[in-house]
């Protein structure tokens, strides 16, 4: 069997179909063979015996008197026994075999069945008289000690009948099985084209040839429907992406584009003597400053490509204390922009993962924050929920859904490659991320989306216990500022 089915893999649906057709009809012409065969001549043999019963009856009903008008069918024929004066009289139908000696034996056997000396055995005799190379059916009774009646079917009627009865059950097998097979080759065509059609859309995807969706509208509303629908959104998804990736190359080359220029022009005015920003120190510090804005957008690139493969393969209570991180970055920002004020309350909370790529994490976000923040930064960890806001400028509605998407352009031309491996590394440690407009700026938030987390939170508890006072250590407030809460992007 297992064999069966590796064989029929190999082959289309069609070629399937036509093996199932062919294992079908076999198995219908076994069954006919064998145990139909067996049932017909069972049931053949009960219903000439009941017809031969009908006639036999009648003619003991109305008696003698009609001899030759009682023969309802021409294939049945009857005698009439007087076994005191031994003699029978044979009436034979129109179509009847039956021979003289045939009827001779019949006589003879029914009057050893119903008779024991003088006096009758009651009852009925049917049976079948095999007699040269035929088999005659025939039914007597005895109703008085003077008067027999036995009526005979001939094997021609037999056969006959046999015959019919068989080509009906087979004509009547074979158009049921010839309607479920139309049937079924209409179902597996209704199926073979619309897999055929997607086929071809697949691999013209494949090969970045156009493809119209018209040719996956199958008004389906089954599995078939499902699939094309789906491979029609992937296409439109991946025509999107497409798109969005052509603009994100056009931008950053043009990103590219401007401190490769300065690097250039620069270089060439100073080796022609002339120094563009006065002195030579000077014009070597623009060069220097294009040079790592550049190298820091190139990083950028590399890191959301390495961060793309990124996965959880932190052991279970491998955990990083996220307040210590938020420190550090903080500390090293805090030098950058020494103008901001920065509010920060931070407990002891463990994160599930590594600590580089949740350092990646908080300094894409605090850095967007710096970006936008007018006055002050505020960063808040508390129950192992981290937020980041500003005071910058809010964030269009329609943009807060596709804000962590990979490639998409933000405010300022900004493209959002920090906030996308920002959401991959959320995603890749199991905790959720998104982003909020608030009255005067725009906060980001982390919080965990896994349930099974509640092991780090009685870490954190016994962290707690360990303080002096029983109290949540916190990270003391940097202020440059009065405090202001803010946004970022």
């Amino acid at each position: 069997m297992k064999r069966i089915r590796l064989w029929l893999r190999e082959f289309t649906l069609s070629q399937q179909l036509i093996c199932i057709v062919f294992f079908v009809v076999i198995g219908i012409a076994i069954i006919y063979l064998f145990p139909v065969t067996s049932n017909v001549n069972a049931f053949v043999d009960d219903t000439i015996y009941s017809q031969l019963r009908g006639i036999n009856q009648d003619l003991i009903i109305r008696g003698e008197s009609a001899e030759g008008n009682l023969i309802i069918d021409s294939n049945f024929s009857y005698a009439r026994y007087n076994p005191q004066s031994g003699i029978a009289m044979v009436y034979q139908g129109s179509k009847s075999d039956i021979s003289v000696e045939v009827v001779q034996s019949i006589v003879s056997r029914m009057v050893n069945s119903s008779f024991d000396g003088l006096s009758m055995k009651t009852g009925e005799v049917a049976d079948k008289l095999k007699a040269d190379g035929t088999t005659i059916y025939f039914v007597g009774s005895c109703p008085t000690l003077t008067s027999c009646t036995i009526t005979m079917a001939s094997n021609a009627y037999q056969e006959a009948y046999k015959e019919a009865l068989v080509n009906s059950i087979i004509l009547t097998i074979f158009s049921m099985t010839a309607m479920i097979l139309v049937a079924l080759f209409i179902w597996i065509s209704g199926i073979i084209h619309p897999l055929s059609q997607m086929r071809k859309v697949v691999n013209a995807i494949r090969n970045d040839m156009p493809v119209d969706n018209k040719e996956l509208m199958f008004n389906r509303y089954d599995e078939i429907g499902d699939l094309a629908s789906a491979i029609a959104q992937m296409k439109q998804y991946i025509d999107k992406q497409d798109h969005i990736k052509e603009e994100m190359i056009q931008n950053i080359s043009h990103d590219l584009k401007t401190p490769i220029a300065t690097i250039k022009s620069y270089a060439e005015s100073i080796k022609d003597g002339i120094y563009p920003y006065g002195t030579l120190e000077d014009s070597v510090d623009v060069i220097v400053e294009a040079a790592g804005r550049l190298e820091k957008k190139v990083q950028s690139l590399l890191l959301l490509n390495r961060i793309e493969y990124i996965k959880d393969d932190a052991p279970k209570a491998d955990t990083v204390d996220m307040a210590a991180i938020i420190d550090k970055v903080v500390s090293e920002f805090k030098v950058i922009h020494p103008s901001l004020s920065w509010n920060m309350e931070c407990d002891n909370t463990l994160y599930h993962g590594q600590s580089e790529p949740w350092r990646i994490v908080i300094e894409n976000l605090v850095e967007n924050a710096t970006r936008y923040a007018k006055i002050g930064i505020t960063i808040k960890l508390k129950k192992g929920n981290l937020s980041v806001a500003n005071d910058g400028p809010r964030i269009p509605e329609e943009t807060l859904q596709t804000i962590f998407r990979p490639y998409e352009v933000g405010n300022k031309g900004k493209f959002g490659l920090g906030l996308s491996i920002v959401k991959k590394v959320c995603d890749t440690y199991g905790y959720n991320v998104h982003a909020e407009n608030l009255s005067d700026g725009v906060i980001f938030k982390i919080a965990p989306d896994n349930p099974n987390r509640k092991a780090l939170w009685k870490k954190e508890k016994q962290l707690e216990s360990k303080n002096k006072d029983g109290k949540t250590k916190a990270i003391p407030l940097i202020h440059d500022k009065d405090n202001a809460t803010g946004a970022s992007r």
